[in-house]
């Protein structure tokens, strides 16, 4: 299978590489979760923590990235409200050696997802392999 990351991308390249590519920038909030997957994951329509609503509710938009298990694909999945921010970061990523599509089962458009709960009440939520995961931490 083709890999979609560039092989010759250096160690710590590749995510400044992807943060540049959905936003043209090397900053931006993040809130990060790392750890346990299975007994702790909350769906992204039901995750209500005040402080990541405070943090996501200010801009117009928001992108959430989320982790899933591998597939057999490094294909980033796109869903979300946000028709054309969806459609501009899949274009980035593209343009940027990465493979990504719309999924066909995770849409992300809840009112209550995460990343839909902006001051515009839409944004792009960001489904990542975990091998898809592993290489951009290295």
């Amino acid at each position: 299978m083709r890999s979609t990351m560039p092989p010759a991308c250096a160690c710590g390249t590749i995510r400044r590489r992807w943060i540049k590519s959905l936003w043209g920038c090397d900053e931006g909030g993040i809130i990060l979760f790392v750890g346990g997957h299975g007994d702790l994951h909350i769906t992204s329509h039901r995750f209500d923590e005040p402080n990541a609503l405070n943090l996501v509710g200010r801009p117009s938009t928001a992108v959430a990235i989320h982790g899933r298990k591998d597939d057999g694909s490094d294909k980033v999945w796109l869903g979300g409200r946000s028709t054309y921010l969806r459609v501009s970061i899949g274009a980035a990523l593209r343009n940027a050696c990465f493979g990504a599509e719309l999924h066909k089962a995770l849409f992300g458009v809840y009112e209550t997802n995460i990343c839909n709960r902006s001051r515009s009440g839409e944004g792009v939520q960001l489904e990542l392999s975990r091998s898809l995961r592993r290489r951009l931490a290295t």
